[in-house]
């Protein structure tokens, strides 16, 4: 039973937590063009505006998004004083949406 109550205490000062934040902003460029019901997206790597129009099957563009989204995890360590967090920009992700008809 010792044993096991040392192995849950060691367990606990030892486990971290972490904590997740999603940032996400968008640009974006109008054009005169009636808004449509259309939507395109493509992942920025991946391809341009004309691939996102493509993908929607768009002929005439009337706005156009680049969303760019971070994902930030940030590590809690309660054992070590000195260095008790830090943080990792796990994921990052940008896409191009097109609306028209």
């Amino acid at each position: 039973m010792k044993c096991f109550l040392l192995l849950c205490f060691c367990i606990f000062l030892f486990a971290g937590c972490s904590s997740t934040t999603i940032v996400t902003f968008d640009t974006l460029d109008v054009t005169e063009n009636p808004v449509g019901t259309k939507v395109g997206k493509v992942d920025r790597l991946q391809g341009g505006i004309l691939e996102a129009a493509k993908n929607g099957g768009i002929t005439n563009i009337s706005t156009v998004s680049i969303q760019n989204t971070n994902r930030y995890t940030t590590h809690y360590w309660p054992l070590f004083i000195g260095a008790n967090a830090f943080t990792v920009n796990t994921r990052s992700l940008q896409e191009i949406i097109v609306t028209g008809e």
